[in-house]
């Protein structure tokens, strides 16, 4: 008889159907975690990573408009943003907002705090009635 437990020799073909259900579970199990472990850690650290990237550019947008409208004068949008001081507060702002919300909303888990206070006992006496 090849290498087999002792309990599925000693059981015979049922052992294996329950041995094959306990390895489906355990599969199921384990996609279960992965999925989980998906929604917990990997989507927020993509949405994190893109919604800093997204302020970086705009704020890179911002500073770096003046040199680069200065090189091309036919982009409208740079001539907007080197030349209206409204489109560039708002572009400044824009991007300070779209940081707080990455770190308010999409932050991972190893910015997060995990310190908790400890509890104080409740007092052994009270006064009163």
């Amino acid at each position: 008889m090849p290498n087999l437990p002792r309990i599925v020799r000693s059981f015979g073909i049922h052992s294996l159907y329950f041995l094959n259900y306990r390895s489906l579970t355990h599969r199921a199990e384990q996609e279960y975690l992965m999925r989980e472990r998906l929604h917990e850690v990997v989507i927020p650290a993509v949405l994190f990573t893109c919604t800093l990237l997204a302020a970086l550019a705009l704020g890179m947008l911002v500073v770096t408009a003046p040199w680069l409208a200065a090189g091309d004068p036919d982009s409208r949008l740079l001539r907007l943003f080197a030349h209206d001081s409204t489109v560039r507060r708002t572009g400044v702002a824009s991007a300070l907002g779209l940081a707080v919300t990455a770190f308010v909303f999409f932050r991972p888990g190893v910015l997060r705090k995990k310190t908790t206070k400890p509890r104080r006992p409740p007092p052994s006496t009270l006064a009163g009635a």
